[in-house]
């Protein structure tokens, strides 16, 4: 018997019927979850939720605190799970990606050196997340920043499932630059593109306005009376 070739949804969507529904993720907050699945490599979920509790609580979960912490401190939350020391070069590495650059704002792009930050963070990728205030994403034309922008959630969403599954092992490099290639050297762009315009059509059922009620003492047309009947 040759190896299962189902689609990662349907596969995702049939554990789900074995094993029911997965719970919640434990965190939602962007950088958290990030935090999350990089404080204790390879851990036991148990072993995992008790470093996450123990870095939130030692040095907490902003970026400059993990940038401020000492390696001994996060050497002895990481070593809840393997190769520690790898682990809080991670940590840190994701708090020097989400550095504060700015203290506290309304959220908002509308500075040039913010704008200058937000495109050194994008660099030479298509899409960039942005902490607490969702993403930007780039393309060459408006059909491959839609494309890009659904396709990201679709994936967001799959991963997330995923991760309440077990551990998930990211592409390689060189994985993302080839299955990348494909929405540019094939028709998947267009014929999703099609789709999601037919599924946009076919949904289109807005109610038209109702007409008002026609006063009909002002009525242009006004009913002749009836006829009366003659004899002869």
């Amino acid at each position: 018997m040759g190896p299962c070739r189902l689609p990662f949804s349907t596969l995702v969507d049939r554990l789900a019927q074995l094993y029911g529904e997965p719970a919640p993720p434990a965190v939602t907050e962007p950088f958290a979850m990030i935090l999350w699945e990089n404080v204790a490599y390879l851990a036991s979920d148990a072993k995992r939720a008790e470093a996450f509790a123990e870095l939130q609580a030692k040095v907490g979960l902003a970026p400059k605190n993990i940038r401020k912490a000492s390696d001994s401190v996060l050497l002895a939350i990481a070593g809840k799970g393997i190769v520690p020391a790898n682990t809080v070069e991670k940590l840190r590495r994701a708090a020097e990606i989400a550095r504060d650059e700015f203290g506290d704002t309304n959220m908002l792009v509308i500075k040039p050196e913010e704008g200058a930050s937000l495109a050194r963070a994008l660099g030479s990728h298509p899409m960039v997340l942005m902490r607490r205030h969702g993403v930007t994403i780039i393309g060459s034309n408006v059909r491959d920043c839609v494309y890009r922008a659904i396709q990201s959630c679709r994936n967001a969403d799959f991963q997330a499932r995923a991760m309440n599954i077990g551990a998930v092992a990211s592409l390689s490099e060189g994985e993302t630059r080839l299955a990348g290639n494909i929405t540019g050297t094939t028709t998947a762009l267009t014929r999703s593109w099609d789709y999601w315009a037919r599924q946009i059509s076919k949904a289109d059922r807005t109610p038209k306005a109702a007409s008002p009620a026609r006063d009909k003492s002002k009525s242009k047309y006004k009913s002749k009376p009836a006829r009366k009947a003659h004899r002869r």
